[in-house]
């Protein structure tokens, strides 16, 4: 951050900065000031130091007000000066840099170096941003002639976050369908039923019929006892019943 610090044996008549310039000057026994044109200049007092910044050009006035009630008027004038040729305005996002050609320099800042920092290489000035906000880019070239320029410094985007899936989709019950066919055995008969993917088979009454699968779809019935008895067969989401009776 710019600050020049004046030790001022007396108050002065006039204090002349340039836009975007800011300047520490001291007063004793400093007690309140004011500022007839915020717009022009902005003064902050702590203690005994009032810290200026020329905020746009123009003259207002500054009064400075002592303990012992003394008041005194400064005439404080804001010039513009020239901005940097290539980039009156600037902008970067915080985090990022970005590389601008100016005219040859000597020295080159930022005002406030807590929003960025500049690095002056050659004809070409590097500024990075560090936080949100905006400052001023001074600069003095060959010719010792002073330029501003004004950075603002943007948050960086968010990356979009991925669309909500939402609950994770439970899987689909099995659905159940009503008896398939019906078939009549003997005890000690077999007969083989074929059903493409079939999974599973089971009989629910095991001492009636006897039921096998080889996994590739058939299925083989056999009559253990005298009754009637349901075979399941799941075939992918779908449970299919056949009714079985085995006769003596």
């Amino acid at each position: 951050m710019l600050a020049l610090l004046l030790a001022l044996a007396a108050i002065p008549t006039e204090i002349t900065l340039r836009e975007g310039e800011r300047r520490v000057v001291r007063f004793e026994d400093l007690s309140l000031i004011a500022v007839n044109d915020p717009d022009i200049l902005q003064a902050n007092a702590t203690g005994e130091k009032v810290t200026l910044f020329g905020a746009a050009s123009g003259t207002t006035e500054l009064r400075v007000f002592k303990a012992d009630g003394e008041a005194s008027v400064i005439v404080v004038k804001v010039s513009r000066t020239a901005a940097l040729p290539e980039a009156a305005e600037l902008t970067v996002e915080v985090g990022t840099s970005k590389t601008i050609p100016i005219t040859p320099s000597r020295a080159a800042e930022a005002v406030d170096s807590t929003i960025a920092t500049v690095d002056l290489q050659g004809s070409f000035l590097v500024v990075r941003g560090l936080a949100e906000g905006r400052t001023a880019v001074l600069s003095t070239d060959s010719h010792n002639e002073k330029h501003t320029a004004w950075l603002t410094v943007t948050p960086r985007p968010r990356a979009p976050a991925p669309p909500d899936a939402g609950p994770a989709a439970s899987p689909a019950p099995p659905v159940t369908l009503p008896v398939l066919t019906a078939l009549g055995l003997t005890v000690g008969a077999t007969t083989t039923l074929t059903f493409s993917g079939v999974s599973k088979a089971v009989a629910r009454d095991a001492s009636v019929v006897r039921v096998a699968s080889d996994g590739k779809g058939h299925v083989v019935l056999t009559g253990v006892a005298p009754g009637a008895a349901t075979v399941s067969l799941v075939v992918g989401r779908m449970t299919m019943f056949v009714a079985v009776t085995v006769d003596p």
